[in-house]
C-alpha cells in the first residue's frame, strides 16, 4: 500500500513566481502531479501548501513549519501518511516516469528506501521511503541536516538503488523546474511528447502552457 506525498511548499526564488501555479498543458504544476499520482498509489497527500485551486481527491498536509526543506516536508509525508510507504515526488519534476515507480514498488519489502540513482546520483525526490523513517527524519531536522541525502546515509537506513540498467530512465524523467529558462525546456519537452503521442495515434486535448 502506497501514499504518495507531493511537495508544494518550496520559496520558488530562482524563479520568481509560484512554481506550483506554472501551467504545463494548461494544468498548474501541482495539479499535474497529484493527479498522476493517484494513478499509481492509494491516496495523495499535498505538504506545505493550503487553497490551491482545482485540487480534489487529495489531503493537504503541513510541515513542522521554519525554512523550507526536502527534509521537512519528508517527515511531515511521513507523519501523516495513511499507508507504510510513502513516494516522495517534488511538484516540479513534472515528466517523472510512474512505470519506474511500479518498478520500484517491488523492490521495497527488503527496504526502507527505494531511490532511482542513474548516472550514479541519488534522485530522492521520486523515491520510496518506509513510514518508520520519520522519527529519524525529525532527529536529522533538529540536527539541522535537512538534505535528503543525510538520511539515505544514516548507519542502519536499508537503501535499496535503482541504477543505470536495472531499469530504462527516461532522458527527462528527473527534470526540474527552477528557473524561467528551465520551465520555457519544459514547454518544450512538453510540445514534443505531445507531438509524439499524436503520431503515434494517441489522441488527447492539447493546451499549451503559458509563461503569463
Amino acid at each position: 500500500m502506497l501514499t504518495a506525498a507531493v511537495l508544494a511548499g518550496g520559496a520558488s526564488s530562482r524563479m520568481g513566481r509560484d512554481k506550483a501555479a506554472l501551467l504545463l498543458g494548461g494544468v498548474p504544476l501541482l495539479r499535474r502531479a497529484a493527479d498522476r499520482a493517484a494513478a499509481c498509489a492509494d491516496e495523495v497527500l499535498v505538504v506545505g501548501r493550503e487553497g490551491f485551486p482545482g485540487l480534489s481527491g487529495v489531503r493537504l498536509v503541513p510541515d513542522l513549519g521554519g525554512p523550507p526543506s526536502s527534509m521537512r516536508g519528508l517527515h511531515a509525508a511521513l507523519t501523516h501518511a495513511a499507508e507504510d510507504r510513502v513516494l516522495l515526488l517534488a511538484c516540479d519534476m513534472p515528466f517523472w516516469d510512474p512505470g519506474l515507480v511500479d518498478y520500484m514498488k517491488g523492490l521495497c519489502r527488503d527496504a526502507d528506501v527505494v531511490v532511482p540513482r542513474p548516472g550514479g546520483r541519488y534522485e530522492p525526490l521520486c523515491a520510496i521511503y518506509r513510514t518508520a523513517l520519520a522519527a529519524r527524519a525529525e532527529a536529522l531536522l533538529a540536527e539541522g541536516r535537512l538534505k535528503l541525502r543525510f538520511l539515505l546515509e544514516e548507519r542502519g537506513v536499508r537503501v535499496r538503488t535503482v541504477e543505470d540498467g536495472d531499469y530504462p530512465f527516461g532522458e527527462n524523467a528527473f527534470f526540474n523546474i527552477n528557473a524561467p529558462e528551465d520551465y520555457r525546456r519544459a514547454l518544450e519537452i512538453f510540445a514534443a511528447e505531445h507531438s509524439r503521442r499524436r503520431d503515434g495515434g494517441e489522441h488527447e486535448e492539447f493546451c499549451q502552457g503559458e509563461e503569463g
